[in-house]
């Protein structure tokens, strides 16, 4: 059997849902920043997540977040979130979690993800060859420094990612 924390709270897609689906540039940060925290131990220590989606974070009574099913290496029903060389069947690192990340980034500040279709087929064919919706058309309040982090991290390309989470990281304690 497997003993784990008993974990009192809400899913980050419940809070999502709660807030019409879109929250603050501030509260964006303030989350992103502990998922990319826990992404760093992670990471760190060698386990690439490979499911990030905001069905798998908790968030507690007191603001902080809780990463949950780690270690998943398979692809669960919700691919709006999965990079593109996981929708090709490629091999997957920490910049594939980047990725994830700064799709989370993009749903929580427009309200909207980025690829949507009728079957998961469809939405993987578009995490491969489409481009989304530009961030800065879907929600033009958003401070342009958020915009490019949200940008660089879902790039197609994994090189053209930020190379870590401790990176990412950074680039968001400069824009604050």
């Amino acid at each position: 059997y497997i003993v784990m924390e008993y974990v009192d709270g809400m899913t980050l897609r419940e809070y999502l849902n709660e807030r019409g689906g879109k929250l603050s540039s501030r509260e964006t940060v303030h989350f992103i920043s502990q998922i990319l925290k826990a992404l760093e131990h992670a990471h760190a220590n060698g386990v690439v997540h490979r499911d990030i989606k905001p069905q798998n974070i908790m968030l507690l009574d007191n603001g902080q977040l809780r990463m949950m099913d780690f270690g998943i290496a398979r692809i669960s029903r919700a691919d709006n979130h999965i990079s593109p060389e996981q929708a090709k069947g490629d091999e997957t690192d920490r910049t594939s979690d980047i990725y994830s990340v700064g799709v989370m980034m993009y749903e929580m500040l427009s309200g909207h993800l980025p690829f949507d279709a009728d079957d998961v087929v469809e939405v993987a064919i578009k995490q491969i060859s489409d481009e989304p919706r530009s961030l800065h058309e879907l929600a033009p309040e958003v401070p342009y420094a958020l915009v490019e982090i949200t940008e660089k991290a879902m790039a197609k390309l994994p090189q053209n990612r930020y190379p870590s989470a401790r990176a990412m990281l950074e680039a968001l304690d400069t824009y604050v």
